[in-house]
């Protein structure tokens, strides 16, 4: 029987988390080309385009969760095969040093005057050292709608931490994205579904109309 997700996006109670969509991740000169392929061929940014144009109204606040470096690389300890390929490509700090272009966030979700932009410089998702535990905290917020990039870490991490931290999340499936598509039917199926409320964009936007 389906889920009544209706108390889990009440306006009041809920916040978008938006995850590594910027530059250095999905512009053109991205080494994550399947990961890009994917978000093209899918409209996963004009979903999360549209999810946002019906939250920003409501006073849903709006989070833009990316990834920083020094522009020199200092402290970055590369110990993953992601982050040694992101610097191999990238430089010192990836490609996505602070006030770089790869640390901008795409054109298709330039964020609006209230959003907050919550970047960080270590680890490997977003409530990592960013301090988005207080601000969703203080804020009143029960209820997490993580959009972005991707499923393969970030996506899945951030769910498995909103969880930790007492967090109820929704996952509208049209508004995230992996390389390939065969692992994201498969996280959506096997893992997701067992630690988030997984839907899609327009079936939240329903619920705010």
């Amino acid at each position: 029987m389906p889920i009544d997700i209706s108390p889990f996006c009440l306006p009041d109670e809920t916040a978008i988390i938006i995850t590594e969509c910027q530059n250095a991740v999905l512009g053109a000169n991205s080494p994550l080309k399947g990961l890009v392929a994917c978000v093209e061929q899918n409209g996963m940014l004009e979903n999360i385009a549209r999810l946002l144009e019906q939250a920003r109204p409501k006073n849903i606040p709006v989070f833009h969760c990316t990834v920083e470096r020094r522009e020199d690389g200092f402290g970055d300890p590369l110990n993953t095969p992601l982050t040694l390929m992101m610097a191999k490509h990238g430089g010192a700090s990836a490609g996505m040093a602070t006030g770089s272009e790869g640390a901008r966030i795409v054109d298709a979700l330039k964020p609006a005057a209230t959003d907050i932009l919550m970047p960080r410089l270590y680890g490997m998702t977003s409530f990592h050292e960013t301090g988005l535990d207080h601000f969703l905290r203080n804020s009143g917020i029960k209820n997490v709608i993580i959009c972005g990039v991707s499923l393969n870490i970030a996506v899945i991490g951030a769910t498995i931490e909103a969880v930790n931290r007492g967090y109820r999340v929704l996952v509208p499936a049209d508004c995230v994205e992996a390389d390939s598509a065969e692992y994201k039917a498969a996280i959506l199926k096997n893992s997701l579904r067992s630690l988030a409320f997984v839907t899609d964009s327009q079936t939240i936007i329903s619920h705010w109309c």
